[in-house]
């Protein structure tokens, strides 16, 4: 009954891109769609964004935390030394992993 895919102002190209299909989607399908922010999170204050209205939700995932931690230590490539091939390979900054361990998910509907 809905559709999530990342914010479509998430300033990554395959979240943009998977926006713009969760939304065709759920045209078709006649069923809700929100989006969630990813790298969202890191525009800077002064960003624009198109003035649309905005609704969001807060859900309270507290009981689930411990699991969606353990889930984000199995994805090593991303934030570790595991690719050893690369110094100079994409990591995920600890600050930016800590946006994702809070008790709450954000979603948007615009």
């Amino acid at each position: 009954s809905v559709i999530l895919a990342p914010w479509r102002h998430d300033p990554h190209c395959d979240h943009v891109a998977a926006d713009a299909m969760a939304r065709q989607v759920a045209r078709i399908a006649g069923v809700a769609h929100l989006s969630y922010p990813v790298w969202g999170w890191t525009l800077p204050p002064d960003s624009l964004l198109p003035d649309e209205p905005l609704a969001g939700w807060r859900l309270d995932i507290s009981e689930q935390l411990d699991a969606k931690r353990a889930a984000i230590v199995t994805h090593r490539s991303q934030y570790s030394n595991l690719i050893t091939d690369d110094p100079t390979g994409f990591r995920l900054p600890a600050n930016f992993i800590a946006i994702f361990t809070r008790p709450h998910e954000v979603f948007v509907r615009a």
